[in-house]
């Protein structure tokens, strides 16, 4: 495998990742999934909804990262 494919492969991963951060962020602020069940369960919906928010905001952070790896590795 050559490094242009190597570092397409990291990028991708990257993306995927960020891509499943977002969406447990979104179930976790809106009380779906374990964390989110948990503290819908025990009326702290405001909790869920700031760390689905945060986790929400990493995860596109993630995506833009693996984003701009992979238009490195194309060059």
């Amino acid at each position: 495998m050559d490094q242009s494919l190597k570092a397409k492969l990291a990028a991708a991963g990257k993306i995927g990742l960020g891509g499943a951060r977002m969406v447990s962020g979104v179930m976790t602020a809106t009380g779906h999934g374990l964390v989110g069940a948990y503290l819908n369960q025990h009326h702290h919906m405001g909790a869920a909804y700031h760390l689905g928010k945060s986790s929400l905001e990493k995860g596109q952070k993630m995506v833009d990262e693996g984003l701009d790896d992979w238009k490195k590795a194309s060059e």
